[in-house]
């Protein structure tokens, strides 16, 4: 079973294009025999403001380690990480970039990681994308 199906069968209400990126993301995590990471509504949230930041300043940058912290408060974690893009191409070719990156690469991969947050903005043929890790 997919993540569209297990998503709508727990009645979750989540866009295509995140449920295409959470796929991505564990498509690669799995083939390198980590596990699966589940959708944190909360960490959605602050992703998707994070990406829409990113979109109105026309430029890719990441969140500072206190703005992590507070996206992820009151959720138990110990480690977190995120990776974020954009480009005018596909959502698999931004998971591809993240996975020819040996920083980004390692930040998705990185085992302790059980849940992600992620946040996607597209403009025209723009996507921008946040996702938060964590474990």
């Amino acid at each position: 079973m997919n993540m569209t199906a297990i998503l709508l069968t727990a009645g979750l209400v989540v866009s295509a294009p995140k449920v295409q990126m959470l796929d991505l993301v564990n498509e690669d995590r799995v083939e390198h025999g980590e596990q699966r990471v589940s959708l944190v509504v909360k960490a959605n949230r602050y992703a998707l403001r994070h990406s829409q930041k990113m979109a109105n300043h026309k430029e890719v940058f990441h969140s500072t380690a206190r703005q992590i912290q507070g996206a992820l408060d009151g959720l138990e974690w110990a480690l977190a990480g995120e990776v974020v893009g954009s480009c005018d191409c596909s959502l698999e070719a931004i998971e591809d970039a993240f996975m020819l990156s040996d920083k980004h690469r390692r930040e998705v991969l990185r085992p302790r990681y059980d849940r992600v947050g992620i946040g996607i903005v597209k403009e025209g043929d723009r996507f921008w994308v946040t996702v938060i890790l964590f474990g």
